[in-house]
C-alpha cells in the first residue's frame, strides 16, 4: 500500500510540475497589456464568451449554483471517506500511512487548484490585464476634488429628481416596480444590444442575466450580483432593491464583455443605462453615481457631504436609506468574511484598491463628464 501510495506522489507531483507551464506561459503573456488586447480580448475571448452565451441561453437557470452545489456535495463525501479512514489509520497506528495519504490529498488540491486558475485566465481572467478604460476612451483620470465632485453631484442629483417622477413609487414613496425580473433582465440585454451600435468597446451581448436562486445567502455575503466566468453567466441577487436590479445586471453584464476591474463595470453599467429606454433602468444608473460620489464625497470632505446630502429631495433620500437598511438587514460576519475575501481576490488580479475599486468608478464619471459637457 505504501509504495502504490508513493507512486501516486511521484506521478501527482509531476503533474502539478506540468501545469505549472501553461500557467506561467498565462502569466508571461498578461505582462503586455496590448498583446492581451489585440490576441485575448478582442481575439479569442469573443469566441469564448458567444459559446458559452449560447449554453448559458438553454435555460434560465444558473448553472454556476448547480456547479458549485456539486461540488460541494463532492467534497464533503470525500472528506467524510477521509476521516473515516484517517481515522482507521489512528487506531492501526499507521502514522506513515497517514502522512503519506496527507501529502497525497495536498498534491491533489493542489493540481485543482492550478487547473482552475488557469482555466480561469484562459477563459475570462486574462481580460484583468488589458489596457485600462480610460487609455481606450483617452480619458484623464486624476483625484477628484472636493468642489468638481459636488457640483457634479448636485447636477445629478436634479437629473435624478426628474427621472424619479415618472417612476412607480411605493406607499413609503420609495421606487419600485411592476415589471418582472425576466422583463427587467431582458431590458438589460435589448440596452446592451442597442449600446453596441453606440460605442467601440461594446459588443452584442452573449445572453441576459439570470436570477440567483440562492439570493438569501447571497445577500447575507453582502453580494448584489456576480459574472460566473466558468459558464459566462451574469448573476443578479434579486433580493436587492428594486431601483438597483437594473444596474447590477448591467454592471454583471459588462465583465460577461470582458471588462474585468470593478471601477470600469460600474461606470460601463452606467453609460449603457443612460442610453436605455427604460426611465428605471436611467434612474437606476445615477442612482449608482450617486451612492459612489456621496461615499468619495464623504472620505474627502465630510463636511461637504453631510451639507450636500441635506439638499437632496426626499424622495431620494428615502431611496438611499431603504436600500441602506435592506443590506444592512443582512449585516454580519459572513459578509465580513467574504468581503476580506474579495478584496484579496481583487488585488491577486490588479486591483491594488481592493473593494475600494467599485467606487473609483467616480474618477472615471468625473473625467467623462469633462469630455462630454
Amino acid at each position: 500500500m505504501k509504495i502504490m501510495v508513493k507512486e501516486t506522489i511521484f506521478k501527482k507531483g509531476l503533474i502539478l510540475l506540468l501545469l505549472s507551464m501553461p500557467l506561467m506561459l498565462l502569466q508571461w503573456f498578461s505582462l503586455d497589456a496590448s498583446r492581451v488586447l489585440k490576441s485575448y480580448t478582442t481575439g479569442v475571448y469573443p469566441t469564448i464568451k458567444s459559446l458559452l452565451g449560447k449554453i448559458a441561453s438553454v435555460t434560465d437557470i444558473a448553472y454556476g449554483e448547480i456547479l458549485v452545489g456539486m461540488l460541494l456535495i463532492v467534497g464533503i463525501i470525500v472528506i467524510i471517506k477521509r476521516m473515516r479512514y484517517f481515522f482507521q489509520c489512528l487506531r492501526m497506528d499507521s502514522i506513515q500511512e497517514i502522512i503519506l495519504f496527507i501529502v497525497s490529498d495536498l498534491l491533489t488540491v493542489m493540481i485543482g487548484v492550478i487547473t482552475a486558475l488557469i482555466v480561469f485566465q484562459g477563459i475570462w481572467g486574462l481580460n484583468y490585464h488589458q489596457p485600462t478604460l480610460q487609455s481606450q476612451l483617452s480619458l484623464e483620470r486624476q483625484v477628484v476634488q472636493s468642489d468638481e465632485l459636488t457640483s457634479l453631484l448636485v447636477d445629478l442629483s436634479v437629473a435624478l429628481d426628474i427621472e424619479r417622477q415618472g417612476l412607480n413609487k411605493s406607499r413609503f414613496d420609495v421606487v419600485t416596480t411592476s415589471a418582472s425580473h425576466a422583463q427587467l433582465f431582458q431590458q438589460a440585454y435589448d440596452d446592451y444590444t442597442q449600446a453596441s451600435l453606440m460605442y467601440e468597446f461594446v459588443e452584442l451581448p452573449s445572453s441576459p442575466p439570470k436570477e440567483i436562486a440562492s439570493s438569501v445567502l447571497f445577500s447575507y455575503s453582502g453580494i448584489s450580483g456576480i459574472y460566473n466566468p466558468f459558464t459566462g453567466e451574469a448573476n443578479v441577487n434579486v433580493l436587492n432593491s428594486a431601483y438597483m436590479l437594473p444596474v447590477v445586471a448591467l454592471h454583471e453584464m459588462a465583465h460577461q464583455q470582458g471588462i474585468a476591474r470593478e471601477d470600469e463595470a460600474n461606470f460601463v453599467a452606467y453609460l449603457i443605462s443612460q442610453k436605455s429606454d427604460a426611465p428605471l433602468t436611467r434612474y437606476s444608473g445615477k442612482l449608482l453615481v450617486l451612492i459612489h460620489g456621496l461615499n468619495n464625497l464623504r472620505t474627502i470632505d465630510p463636511i461637504g457631504h453631510r451639507e450636500l446630502y441635506e439638499t437632496l429631495s426626499e424622495g431620494i433620500i428615502n431611496d438611499l436609506r431603504a436600500h441602506s437598511e435592506l443590506w444592512a438587514a443582512y449585516d454580519g460576519l459572513f459578509e465580513e468574511t467574504h468581503e476580506k475575501m474579495n478584496d484579496q481576490y481583487l488585488k491577486a488580479n490588479g486591483q491594488e484598491s481592493g473593494v475600494e475599486s467599485y467606487s473609483q468608478m467616480i474618477e472615471l464619471y468625473v473625467a467623462w463628464m469633462k469630455n462630454n459637457r
